[in-house]
C-alpha cells in the first residue's frame, strides 16, 4: 500500500516577513518630510486665503461712503444750480397754475395775489391769459419766490424759497450723515 504522508503541525520558527529595517527607516523619514511640506504647504494656504479675505474686506459703510462721496458733485449741482433755476424758471407758471385750475370754490369771487416786488412783472405776463387775472399787490415780506394768494375766506400760501432751502437741507444731511457714519471694518 502507499504511504500516506500527513502535514505536521509542529511550531516551526517564524519566517520573517515585512519590508527590511532600512526600507522601513526610509519610508517613515519620506512620510515625515511629506507630512511637513503638507503642514508648511496648508499653513501658507491659510496666509493667503486670510489675505485674501482681509482684501476684500469691503464693508457696507465703505461703500454707502463711497458713493455719497462719489455723489456730492451731483447734489452740489442740484442745490446750487438745478433747484434755483427750476424755481425761477417755474414759479410764475406754478401761480398761474394755482389761479387758473386748482383754487376751489372756498376762494371764489375776486382774488388778490402778492408777490415778491421782483416778481411783479413775471407773474404778471403768466397770469394775462387769465379772463378775470387777480389783483397783483407787492409784498416786501415775501421772498422772491414766495406769494398769497386770497379770495372770499380763503388763502393760500406759496413758498418755493422754503421748499428750496428744505430740500437743500435734506440733501446736505445726506452727505453730512455719510461722512460721520463709522467705519469699522
Amino acid at each position: 500500500m502507499g504511504r500516506i504522508a500527513l502535514e505536521s503541525f509542529d511550531a516551526e520558527a517564524p519566517v520573517a516577513t515585512g519590508p527590511d529595517p532600512e526600507y522601513q527607516a526610509g519610508f517613515v523619514a519620506g512620510e515625515a518630510a511629506g507630512l511637513a511640506a503638507a503642514a508648511a504647504q496648508e499653513t501658507a494656504l491659510q496666509a493667503e486665503l486670510v489675505q485674501t479675505i482681509a482684501d476684500l474686506n469691503f464693508t457696507y459703510s465703505e461703500a454707502r461712503q463711497d458713493i455719497m462721496q462719489a455723489l456730492r458733485p451731483l447734489f452740489d449741482q442740484v442745490i446750487t444750480t438745478l433747484l434755483p433755476h427750476c424755481i425761477d424758471a417755474g414759479f410764475a407758471p406754478e401761480i398761474a397754475a394755482l389761479i387758473h385750475g386748482q383754487i376751489d370754490d372756498a376762494m371764489a369771487g375776486r382774488l388778490t395775489l402778492a408777490v415778491h416786488p421782483s416778481q411783479l412783472n413775471a407773474v404778471s405776463d403768466a397770469l394775462q391769459s387769465l379772463a378775470a387775472p387777480p389783483d397783483l399787490a407787492p409784498d416786501d415780506t415775501l421772498t422772491p419766490h414766495a406769494a398769497w394768494i386770497s379770495g372770499g375766506a380763503a388763502t393760500r400760501h406759496l413758498d418755493l424759497d422754503t421748499l428750496m432751502a428744505e430740500v437743500s437741507g435734506v440733501l446736505a444731511a445726506i452727505h453730512t450723515a455719510a461722512e460721520r457714519t463709522p467705519t469699522h471694518g
